[in-house]
């Protein structure tokens, strides 16, 4: 039995000026900000990882989570269906953890029990994982937006850096939640592949806790033309929380919305 496919690029507000973001949300009638070098500097990296995005994807491979004194290891399964349907099943020893995205929608079971995530929560759909998915996004969204901050030294190498972000400029009810979907990237300028991504994960607004993610990606490989990190690592508030081992991706498919299923009170909104 297909298993239920699923991960959750949750949103942020990492570093980008609230003023900004507003003055975007309230953009009705006008293109949303796009920085040329920020546009240039992303089409190098679609172009170093594949040109196109693919119609869907399927990685596999292992993954270690480290929760306090606990660590487990599983198996995850991580599935892209265009730019704004993602997922991940991961299989621990002492649990089945799913997080179905779908447009914009977001559900996640855990120990058994399933529930929606809040709209602040799931403003974004792309997973972390598949940083291709997130390019291709920024670069076709007539709504989104981007701005190039620098080339900044990290880890001893130096990276563009870059915000993107969702304006929802064509669904004015939904602006201000724009805020929601920051995603600071950092780029090779050499390979112009992906190194970094962080974001700040929040449930709701106002002084609801934040929770700082970062996601690095390393040892990128070619599938069917399509380069695809198989080491990413995910820090949590700067701890070590995952680490996910890719060793075999499949492109085009045939994914459908089945894959990526909601709970039908989600459909109904």
């Amino acid at each position: 039995m297909r298993r239920s496919l699923v991960i959750v690029f949750l949103p942020v507000f990492f570093g980008l000026p609230i003023s900004l973001l507003a003055q975007q949300s309230a953009q009705t009638a006008t293109a949303p900000m796009r920085d040329q070098q920020a546009v240039a500097v992303l089409q190098q990296s679609l172009a170093a990882m594949g040109k196109t995005l693919p119609a869907d994807s399927v990685a596999t491979g292992t993954v270690t989570i480290v929760e306090g004194s606990r660590t487990e290891e599983g198996t995850i399964r991580v599935a892209t269906r265009g730019p704004d349907q993602s997922g991940e099943d991961i299989t621990l020893s002492s649990d089945h953890r799913v997080v179905v995205f779908s447009r914009p929608a977001a559900a996640e079971t855990k120990a058994g029990a399933t529930k929606l995530l809040s709209f602040e929560a799931s403003a974004t759909s792309q997973t972390p994982d598949f940083p291709l998915a997130i390019i291709a996004w920024a670069l076709t969204d007539p709504d989104a937006a981007m701005s190039y901050v620098g080339l900044e030294s990290l880890s001893g190498q130096k990276l563009h850096h870059l915000r993107i972000w969702n304006t929802l400029t064509s669904t004015p009810q939904l602006q201000p939640y724009a805020e929601f979907t920051l995603m600071n990237l950092w780029i090779d300028p050499s390979t112009g592949l992906p190194q970094k991504l962080a974001y700040e994960k929040r449930v709701g607004g106002g002084s609801s806790p934040r929770t700082r993610m970062e996601i690095s990606y390393s040892e990128y490989q070619n599938f069917g033309d399509i380069l695809y990190p198989t080491q990413i690592q995910k820090n949590l508030n700067g701890v070590l929380w995952t680490t996910i081992h890719i060793s075999t991706v499949t492109l085009n498919t045939g994914l459908t919305d089945s894959d990526f299923p909601m709970p039908a009170s989600a459909r109904q909104q």
